[in-house]
């Protein structure tokens, strides 16, 4: 005959925490009815030495249901019941009682005490536990999780299969569908495009590219080389293109390279100033951000008018190559026979076929260019209407603060700067988060509200709080003080992040209706942002 050995008993654990160090831990048989109460005083049994606790807290009552967790809305965290979260949150008015039972834990928090509870057998001895790994008595069993029973297998290898038959057939034919969609701009029709073209960079596109033109894909041709220009304009092409002007090019390399050289020259010098401000102790009255060379708007002008400048001269060169053809063809004096005799020449038929091809094909050039400007004049004309009135870039409106450099009163805002922002702006009352419910932004605590408003509407609904007191009478007839709530009332009127700030009533139930009653009320709208309210409640039982 041999002993068998006796089976580990079911407990209550709770283990109390402040800033991550344990204070205390306690067990309880989970089988045995009482109260685990929290207190201050060093001899109790779960104790928090030193926490300025207001009084014993009865944190659970094991019952014949399970442990019952019972708090005020100050506490925060988690319980489990039977695998499923239940949440302990007073914004998500969850205030009732969680209940607890075998193979159940908790987490839960006041300011910065934290009390962990776990339901279960004593752990082994002989093994060495590791936080945050579950321990066998918690963790489930993954097959168990698919399939349930043995006799699931044959019916989740068919799942699978067809599954695996069904993705493939998927990706097969995603891979040899036929795709027609546009990949870029131009890919789209021109009815689409054309909308944000000029009709002059279409019109004189034969002028300005001559034999670099594709007039199979005119727009394009038309992107490319204003891109390339505008690049060069602005010191961004590294490479030379052929469709831009050499004389172009290197004008505008040069006076960007010297434009780079002037703003590092002006910057050495601000770096300099700064040292010699920071060693005298000195600060400037004026503090503004720095553009370091041109503002976006002086970029943008820049390229319009030269632009505008390039259009004109190709619109001159295209009107007097009309003038001198015409002219030349009207002369009188010139004898095209005498050309045709000239040594080396080609036939006159083949020269004469020749030349009137190439003026046929010129003009049917031009004709498509100014053809499709005026189609795309024709969309715009749709758009102009419906285009908010903008003020036109000129030189007045686009220059920048100019500065002189070695200026004392002014310094620049730069990133060495800015590690001090913080301080200065922990006191500017804004927009602030609430962490709880993350991407939310508040409005912020800036707005104005006639406080005899606030009142009469508060005198209006105080009769909702009467209920509130009577029931709690009910429970203690000598029962009577007040309540201090605070709140935040926005610009519509809602009432969020209320919370007790003094009160001489300590049941907890009142305390919830309350809260409950104020939450639901519609107050006077503040202007400009939301209003921060603190009102005292004081509650009396009735005489006679």
């Amino acid at each position: 005959m041999f002993n068998r050995p006796k089976k580990s008993e079911v407990k209550v654990f709770v283990e109390v925490l402040q800033n991550g160090e344990l204070l205390s831990r306690t067990s309880r048989p989970f089988d045995k009815q009482g109260v685990i109460r929290l207190t201050s005083d060093p001899e109790g049994e779960l104790t928090a030495p030193f926490y300025p606790l207001p009084t014993d807290i009865d944190l659970i009552k094991i019952t014949k249901r399970g442990a019952e967790i019972d708090l005020d809305p100050n506490w925060e965290g988690f319980t489990t019941f039977e695998g499923s979260i239940e949440d302990i949150n007073s914004h998500r008015n969850t205030q009732y009682t969680h209940i607890m039972t075998k193979g159940d834990y908790g987490s839960i928090a006041y300011s910065d005490l934290r009390v962990l509870i776990r339901i279960g057998k004593e752990r082994p001895k002989s093994k060495k536990y590791e936080p945050g790994r579950p321990t066998g008595e918690y963790r489930g069993k993954l097959m168990k999780l698919l399939v349930g029973e043995s006799r699931d297998f044959k019916s989740l290898g068919i799942g699978l299969l067809a599954s695996l038959w069904l993705f493939g057939s998927f990706t097969l034919a995603l891979m040899n569908r036929h795709d027609s969609s546009p990949k870029s701009f131009f890919d789209l029709d021109q009815v689409y495009t054309l909308p944000f073209i000029h009709p002059d960079h279409l019109e004189l596109l034969p002028e300005a590219l001559q034999n670099n033109l594709d007039r199979l894909d005119m727009i394009d041709s038309g992107f490319e080389y204003y891109m390339n220009f505008a690049s060069t304009l602005l010191g961004f092409s590294s490479r030379y293109n052929p469709t831009i002007y050499r004389s172009t090019y290197d004008l505008y390399g040069d006076l960007n390279k010297s434009q780079r050289v002037s703003i590092r020259e002006i910057a050495t010098q601000q770096r300099d100033l700064q040292v010699q401000v920071s060693k005298k102790k000195l600060r400037s009255p004026l503090i503004i951000p720095a553009i370091k060379g041109e503002s976006l708007d002086q970029k943008l002008l820049r390229v319009q008018s030269k632009i505008e400048i390039v259009h004109r001269g190709l619109r001159k060169t295209l009107e007097h190559r009309r003038a001198v053809t015409k002219s030349f063809r009207s002369d009188r004096g010139y004898r095209f026979e005498q050309y045709k005799k000239v040594a080396g020449a080609d036939t006159p038929e083949a020269k004469e076929k020749e030349d009137r091809e190439t003026r046929l094909d010129r003009k049917f050039m031009y004709q498509e260019a100014s053809e499709l400007a005026q189609y795309a004049d024709s969309l715009q004309y749709a758009m102009r209407g419906m285009r908010e009135k903008s003020i036109p870039l000129d030189n007045n409106n686009t220059q920048p603060i100019a500065i002189k450099p070695n200026n004392t009163l002014i310094s620049f805002l730069t990133p060495k700067s800015l590690h001090g922002l913080n301080d200065k702006l922990k006191y500017v009352r804004a927009s602030s988060f609430d962490l709880r419910k993350s991407g939310m932004v508040k409005e912020p605590l800036l707005g104005k509200v006639n406080p005899e408003l606030i009142n009469r509407a508060i005198t209006r609904n105080r009769f909702q709080l009467q209920l509130c007191f009577e029931l709690a009478l009910r429970r203690n007839q000598a029962l009577k003080g007040s309540m201090e709530w605070q709140w935040r009332l926005d610009t519509k009127g809602k009432i969020s992040d209320i919370e007790l700030v003094n009160s001489s009533i300590s049941d907890r139930r009142m305390i919830r209706c309350v809260r409950k009653k104020i939450s639901s009320w519609r107050l006077p709208k503040p202007r400009r942002g939301s209003v921060e309210v603190k009102y005292p409640f004081y509650f009396l039982p009735a005489k006679g």
